[in-house]
């Protein structure tokens, strides 16, 4: 990581460009509007490498870390909102930047029940098995530690329900949404259809687990399809798994 920083600086000094991918300059493009300096890549490789730490071993990929991150520092989404927050990992970039950075507040939407997980994943699935035995009681305790231990349940309102009966309960004007949760076919397009409209213009989605398979079938295409009829594509990570969108 420190050799990585130094490059970055360095070829900074030189051409006052950032070093990463063709993907990764449109999003700072679309984000900051103008190449960041010396100072600013520092403070993100130091954030980054904390989150990455805090993340280690979660389902949160350090390309998503990195993604979160930019998003949060560059562009601050203040309402933010996350479906299927299971142990939170994917929602600690922003809720890290919001507690040092700016005022906020996050809503974490997850029932934590295996009835609803399980609901449109058959028996014959290859994971039916690891969801029932997986104790989301448990899971949802762990999530309510990291709130208290890193000091974010100040802003955080957790809705321990299905997505689609709070509704009412999230403020219009989002700035950021994640859809994480749901992953069978009518409850991932039910979402899409219930909660783009909270999003403001030129707000942003994180659309992940698009490949997602259940039963054989890829469950989350529609709602893919859906979120493309009203949004452009900005960032793509995990091999298009994951998709950062702008709402038009």
């Amino acid at each position: 990581m420190k050799k990585r920083t130094l490059l970055i600086s360095l070829i900074l000094l030189v051409s006052n460009t950032w070093a990463l991918s063709e993907h990764s300059l449109s999003l700072i493009k679309e984000l900051h509007g103008e190449p960041l300096s010396e100072e600013q890549i520092n403070h993100l490789d130091e954030q980054l490498s904390v989150l990455n730490l805090r993340n280690n071993n979660s389902w949160c990929s350090p390309q998503k870390n990195e993604l979160l991150l930019l998003l949060s520092e560059l562009n601050k989404p203040k309402i933010c909102l996350e479906i299927g927050v299971f142990l939170g990992a994917s929602l600690m970039p922003i809720m890290h930047t919001m507690k040092h950075q700016y005022s906020g507040h996050v809503y974490a939407i997850d029932s934590w029940s295996t009835n609803d997980v399980l609901n449109e994943v058959p028996e014959s699935d290859p994971n039916y098995i690891w969801w029932k035995n997986l104790d989301l009681k448990m899971i949802k305790t762990k999530f309510g530690i990291m709130l208290e231990n890193y000091e974010y349940t100040g802003f955080t309102t957790i809705l321990h329900q299905k997505s689609s009966t709070c509704i009412n309960l999230v403020p219009n004007e989002v700035d950021f949404i994640h859809f994480h949760g749901n992953m069978g076919k009518e409850a991932s397009l039910e979402d899409a259809i219930l909660y783009l409209p909270k999003v403001k213009s030129n707000g942003y989605i994180l659309f992940s687990d698009i490949f997602c398979v259940i039963d054989g079938k890829h469950t989350k295409m529609e709602a893919l399809w859906y979120l493309l009829d009203h949004c452009d594509v900005v960032y793509e990570i995990e091999n298009s798994n994951a998709i950062l969108l702008k709402k038009r």
